[in-house]
């Protein structure tokens, strides 16, 4: 797989490039961060293994059948929250050194 967004205007670009295979939907039933950005049991799940600028991102993408008529179907991404190089959240607090 390989995608590319951007534009000259934006002064932006991404490359992505990686593999597409298909992943067991079991695995995705009890996982609380699966549960958080898709909840419930999947028809099927997607795994992207993405990489750039020398970052791995994996990314499931969860498949839905539609519950009504205006789609067949319904794709889900879940990416990772980003972390720092010790693995640890982006978004989770840091303690303060003590006084």
């Amino acid at each position: 797989m390989f995608t590319a967004e951007g534009s000259e205007e934006s002064g932006s670009f991404a490359v992505l490039a990686g593999e597409v295979s298909v992943d067991d939907p079991t695995r995705y039933a009890a996982d609380p961060e699966a549960q958080a950005c898709a909840p419930g049991q999947h028809a099927a799940v997607w795994r992207l293994s993405l990489s750039a600028l020398g970052l791995r991102l994996d990314t499931p993408v969860f498949f839905d059948r539609a519950a009504d008529a205006t789609a067949a179907a319904r794709l889900v991404f879940c990416p990772p929250a980003p972390r720092t190089a010790e693995s640890v959240p982006v978004a989770a607090p840091r303690s303060s050194p003590s006084s």
